[in-house]
């Protein structure tokens, strides 16, 4: 019958688990060697954020052999086993954390990782770990069919990794985070001799002695026993923290996903808030296609007060960015679940005008040369609303190219009220012969005559008007099915007239050697000066030159210094 027990332990076993326990409860050197490179793996994993330098680590670790030592010890009662195993466990504690925070004094640099961080904040879940791996470590102890390796794995995972942060937070001053990953290394030490405790003599291990009377009982389990109850209190309230936190944290992220869903391209990315007095902070990370005015801050903070019924203090961190998919910018929150993708809620009306406005705006400006649309912006204009579009370009849309796209979005997004308005942003083109215009733009290569007349062209017109009242702003060319056209831009303090206009196009042609079409640009732009009405550009270039006149003689000053 005895063999067909869960937990049956033959002499020769029990005697065989006895001396392995002794022999590896030893405070030897080969047993503090193991602890610190154990710590060594374990502290460089904590700070790398790499779960599987941290698992090589539990592999190392020697620390679960003394607890096991305690715990037969203390059902035998055998004090030279206890004294033995405590030494060694107190001292391989010590020696965690002293080199963990020596580690951490020499890292440059250190900052918290996510590993770090986890071990920090214990609750009731992980002492149901520390039971279960107690468990399966001492079982598969007691039990010779089962592998010698499992105990070691199953009970270093909760030994060597909060020992070891325990140290590193104390190289970084954070003595809470300290305490709390040395707690949770004692509930888990607590726990583990317990549950190993309960394992030993359900397997008789104290078959040789006496059964443990009720005063035996209390003196030797007794502390463990009180300092577990301690401790699972102390946990079941952080269990409670934690889930009260987590209750929370989904309220506040399900308004301000709602609140988000509103704004164009905005995905909500991260949330974290921390209660202090009488007021939550919370700290929203978002991802949108323009900036979070504090008007809308403002209003989704009173809708978190209003839903949580406590004062809120937001933030918001925006970071410029967009989805771009085919029909344009994204205006779906997409996230990964263990289920796959998944898209957010259905946005609101308004974004989906947006949104189909934006893709018709775009199909059509990728086939226009020099235009495209920065932002778009829905206003609220009487029962309707209004499409705003800023545009960038070299050339301005025409009000046919305007209807041709507000009927389209209409008729796509089925609001027969919408109007769409252009806000138009110029731009200047600028090559090696100066501003060229859009419409004046030659796009294959020029010929070597067309190169020469176009210098020709520009040193006879800076030459012209240097003797006249007007100012040349800037030269532009094209060349038309054979024929060369020239636009000369001037300011003065009159209108350039026709008679002015006819003998300058006369001489041109004669400079270059071949008919041109002249077309001459002019604004009147005068400047009151002690000589009279001059352009204003002819006075801003007389500056310039006078500038660049004080500078030479300053660098001529400085060489002859220096010489």
């Amino acid at each position: 019958m005895a063999e067909n027990r869960l937990i049956h332990v033959s002499d020769e076993r029990a005697v065989a688990i006895y001396r392995n326990i002794l022999n590896g409860s030893k405070p030897e050197a080969r047993f503090y060697f193991l602890v610190a490179a154990s710590t060594v793996i374990a502290s460089l994993g904590l700070i790398m954020n790499s779960t599987a330098v941290v698992i090589g680590a539990m592999l190392v670790a020697p620390l679960m052999t003394p607890i096991f030592g305690i715990a037969l010890a203390l059902v035998r009662g055998n004090a030279i086993l206890l004294g033995r195993a405590m030494t060694a466990e107190i001292l391989g504690v010590c020696l965690t954390i002293v080199i963990a925070a020596c580690i951490g004094l020499l890292m440059p640099e250190l900052e918290a990782s996510d590993e770090m961080l986890s071990r920090t904040r214990p609750n009731l879940l992980d002492l149901l770990v520390a039971l279960f791996a107690g468990l399966a470590g001492a079982y598969a102890l007691v039990d010779e069919k089962l592998s010698p390796a499992l105990p070691g794995v199953a009970i270093s995972t909760a030994i060597v990794p909060p020992l070891a942060n325990c140290g590193l937070c104390l190289s970084l001053r954070a003595y809470e985070g300290a305490s709390g990953s040395f707690l949770l290394f004692f509930a888990n030490f607590l726990s583990i001799l317990l549950v190993a405790s309960g394992v030993f003599l359900a397997a008789r291990m104290n078959r040789r002695l006496h059964a443990v009377g009720g005063a035996a009982f209390a003196r030797r389990f007794g502390p463990a026993l009180i300092g577990f109850i301690v401790i699972t209190i102390l946990l079941s309230q952080g269990l409670a923290r934690m889930v009260s936190g987590k209750r929370l944290s989904r309220s506040i992220e399900e308004v301000l996903s709602e609140e988000f869903s509103h704004l164009p391209a905005t995905a909500l990315e991260e949330v974290l808030h921390e209660r202090e007095g009488d007021t939550i902070y919370v700290l929203a990370h978002v991802h949108a296609s323009g900036d979070i005015t504090p008007s809308r801050v403002t209003r989704i903070e009173e809708s978190l007060e209003s839903e949580l019924g406590e004062s809120v203090d937001l933030y918001v961190r925006s970071t410029l960015s967009r989805d771009i998919s085919s029909a344009g910018a994204g205006h779906r929150i997409i996230t990964e679940t263990l289920d796959g993708l998944l898209f957010g809620s259905k946005p609101d009306p308004r974004i989906q005008i947006l949104k189909t406005g934006e893709q018709i705006i775009r199909e059509y400006l990728d086939t226009q040369l020099g235009l495209y649309v920065e932002e778009l912006n829905l206003l609220p204009i009487g029962e309707g609303h209004s499409l705003l579009a800023t545009v960038f370009g070299v050339r301005r849309m025409d009000p046919e190219e305007i209807e041709s796209l507000e009927s389209e979005i209409r008729e796509k997004t089925r609001s027969d009220s919408l109007t769409l308005v252009i806000r138009h942003i110029d731009l200047k083109l600028l090559d090696r012969w100066g501003e060229a215009h859009y419409e004046w733009l030659v796009f294959d290569d020029l010929s070597p005559d067309e190169e020469a007349k176009i210098l020709a062209s520009r040193d006879f017109l800076r030459t012209w008007f240097d003797s006249t009242d007007y100012a040349l702003r800037n030269v532009d060319f094209t060349s038309r099915e054979g024929e060369f056209h020239v636009l000369a831009e001037i300011t003065g303090p009159t209108v350039y007239s026709r008679d002015e206009f006819e003998a300058l196009r006369a001489r041109l042609s004669e400079n270059v050697g071949s008919p041109v079409h002249l077309y001459v640009r002019s604004s009147t732009e005068v400047v009151v000066t002690e000589d009279g009405f001059r352009a204003f550009e002819t006075v801003q270039e007389d500056f310039r030159r006078q500038l660049d006149a004080v500078k030479e003689q300053q660098i001529d000053r400085a060489v002859e210094e220096a010489l």
